[in-house]
């Protein structure tokens, strides 16, 4: 038996398909133009970016807050998912679409962080950005100043004074450590 012949209808299938796919491409450059071509392209393979349901977002942020609150270190809550991670929203849920601002011809997400602007030891709003105001009680560190998040690049954070002040809880834990040592040895 001649085997060859077996493998010939699954090329000849495989070479009518693609011959189909670039045919519907063709007619749909002549029909609808490259700008609706274009548009179709991209719905059907990029998509849009689908952002959190608006209350699901708040519920998200109190559960961020819930584990913040819980973290023992101060460091820690200054950078954590509740300060520093932010969420897209989509407050329409009838486009299904993340809220987003245009900058020029581009679509920019806008992006929504859980704490209030001024939970942040310094934040600079972007046009981007938008806060949801979810206020959460992260307690006092140690000089009984209110705790308070460490801003994310993208709220213009690493600036002298964050730098200042990570450089002093860093210092911290070394203090610390130094008197546990002592203690144990007393």
């Amino acid at each position: 038996m001649n085997k060859k012949g077996q493998g010939l209808p699954l090329t000849t299938i495989i070479i009518a398909i693609l011959v189909v796919v670039v045919l519907i491409v063709i007619i749909a450059f002549f029909i609808g133009g490259s700008t609706q071509l274009t548009d179709s392209i991209k719905r059907v393979f990029f998509g849009t970016t689908a952002g959190y349901d608006f209350n699901l977002a708040l519920e998200t942020c109190q559960s961020r807050c819930d584990l913040a609150k819980d973290m023992p270190i101060t460091n820690a809550q200054e950078n954590s998912a509740y300060c520093q991670t932010p969420l897209q929203v989509d407050k329409s849920p009838i486009d299904g679409e993340a809220d987003y601002a245009m900058d020029g011809k581009t679509k920019k997400t806008i992006k929504y962080f859980c704490p209030p602007k001024d939970r942040y030891y310094d934040a600079n709003e972007e046009s981007y950005t938008k806060f949801l105001d979810i206020d959460c009680d992260l307690g006092t560190d140690k000089d009984n100043q209110e705790i308070k998040c460490d801003a994310p690049a993208a709220l213009g954070g690493g600036n002298l004074e964050t730098l200042t002040k990570k450089l002093k809880d860093a210092a911290t834990p070394n203090e610390r450590s130094d008197t546990s040592a002592e203690g144990k040895g007393g």
